[in-house]
């Protein structure tokens, strides 16, 4: 017998990809955080601006708050659809603002790719939002 109960589903194919981008912006901003607290003496004595604070607070906080988002797309919380929207634009936003001001002395060769990859990924986004079999699996009851 298949059990078809909200607990058992399985998250479509394209919240699951959008998951694993979430999961390895979070893994990427926990390993700032290890790197921060492991080089925090080279760090100071080197000047990085704007500090190993500032890198280690972003890398914890990111990394906490995409390890939830991670978990809301994965148990398809209903509140996860507002959830991707408001976390997605604001570590865009904090990754462009980080990019532009902190990092501005440094060669932004790279910019290109990284808008095109920013490009990709808000259309990725609002894709995996649009399609009918998501927003089923977001909007769906689960039992508590």
């Amino acid at each position: 017998m298949i059990d078809r109960s909200p607990s058992s589903r399985k998250p479509p194919v394209t919240v699951t990809i959008f998951a694993i981008l979430v999961l390895i912006i979070a893994v990427t901003n926990l390993i700032r955080l290890w790197a921060a607290i492991q080089y925090w003496e080279t760090l100071v004595n080197i000047g990085v601006s704007p500090g190993p604070m500032y890198i280690a607070i972003t890398g914890l906080i990111w990394s906490l708050v995409g390890s939830y988002l991670v978990w809301m797309l994965w148990a398809g919380r209903p509140g996860s659809r507002i959830a991707i929207i408001v976390v997605s634009s604001l570590y865009i936003i904090y990754y462009w603002l980080d990019r532009l001001v902190f990092r501005s002395h440094f060669p932004q060769q790279n910019s290109p790719f990284i808008t095109g990859v920013s490009i990709l990924v808000v259309f990725y986004m609002i894709i995996t939002l649009l399609l009918p079999s998501n927003q089923e699996f977001f909007s769906r009851k689960h039992g508590r």
